[in-house]
């Protein structure tokens, strides 16, 4: 679990990195417990329907959740989920347009982003590429006065893509439990 202390000392577009282990990636989501607004969250290795299976199953709350799912349509995925944007990720660029048009929704002081999986980019992408899909996107969720929670499997990103998430964040917090 994530103490609430935590975010107290951030600043209020805060970035934060949490690094997991495979067996305890899903705790970071208990963030959604101590920050009180509705999250979205891109997730580039599941479904939303296998987010909100996960989740449920974990007793952590998806009513305020909206999901860019990134996964289903190159699957071909039948399953659909409510509260969720289905997009073919062709582009960075275009992941990160529709998180921002759902932050639209909400006031600016409400923009809270969960980016899920970081470390899965790199089954796509070479390492250099994946540095600037994170500059990117941080780039641009800052923009829009997004809060933003980069998770990502330690021992599954290079040292450089580690560097540069951990350049972009305020407070990277490791989940060892």
């Amino acid at each position: 679990m994530l103490p609430e202390e935590v975010l107290a000392e951030l600043p209020s577009d805060f970035s934060i990195a949490i690094r997991t282990q495979p067996q305890n990636h899903w705790k970071a989501y208990h963030i959604m417990d101590i920050v009180p607004y509705p999250a979205v969250c891109v997730s580039f290795n599941r479904t939303a329907a296998n987010v909100h299976a996960l989740l449920g199953r974990n007793n952590i709350n998806t009513q305020n959740m909206h999901i860019i799912d990134v996964l289903s349509q190159v699957i071909e995925s039948p399953l659909k989920v409510e509260k969720t944007t289905y997009v073919y990720p062709s582009s960075m660029g275009m992941v990160v347009e529709k998180v921002k048009e759902v932050l639209s929704q909400f006031p600016m002081s409400e923009r809270f982003v969960i980016v899920d999986a970081v470390h899965d980019w790199g089954l796509h992408v070479n390492e250099e590429n994946m540095i600037k899909r994170i500059d990117e996107m941080h780039r641009e969720l800052k923009s829009v006065h997004a809060k933003i929670v980069f998770l990502y499997e330690k021992e599954k990103v290079s040292e450089a893509v580690e560097e540069t998430i951990n350049r972009k964040c305020d407070k990277v917090i490791e989940m060892n439990e």
